[in-house]
């Protein structure tokens, strides 16, 4: 279902100036909602994009109806803490601070480098400034991390 919502949706998205970043459909209390996050080159998405995207999908979801039951829909940003999905993310990320998962280690840092198979994060370990390389395949998750 997220195939066929995401092939309704995406190029009026696009048009509009934004990403379709992840289609969600869950059950919340007695509720389903259907969750469309949305991005932009910039990261920052205001609650008029929302409500514009919103304006504009939603008379494409009321025409092909593509879900049987009932349900809300939900426009929202993808987040100041995304997950970073693939190495276009990542790449997009450069410079960001970030927290990488591996099964052993987790490290917060500033994204330096994104090559084919690795990442390299800049860490601050006890006041001495480090940088570490974690391979692709070590990587549990990884996202964006607000810096406090």
């Amino acid at each position: 279902m997220k195939k066929k919502i995401t092939a309704l949706l995406e190029k009026t998205i696009n048009d509009l100036g934004f990403i379709l970043y992840e289609v969600e459909y869950q059950k919340e209390d007695e509720d389903w909602i259907l969750r469309i996050m949305i991005d932009n080159d910039n990261g920052k998405i205001s609650l008029d994009d929302c409500v514009m995207v919103s304006e504009a999908i939603n008379p494409i979801l009321d025409k092909e109806d593509p879900i049987d039951n009932e349900y809300m829909l939900e426009v929202c940003s993808a987040g100041a803490e995304k997950p970073l999905r693939n190495k276009e993310e990542y790449k997009k990320a450069l410079n960001e601070y970030v927290y990488v998962k591996t099964a052993t280690d987790e490290y917060t840092g500033y994204l330096e480098e994104v090559t084919d198979n690795e990442l390299v994060v800049k860490i601050n370990l006890k006041g001495r400034i480090k940088n570490i390389t974690i391979e692709f395949k070590d990587i549990e998750s990884a996202r964006l991390a607000i810096k406090f």
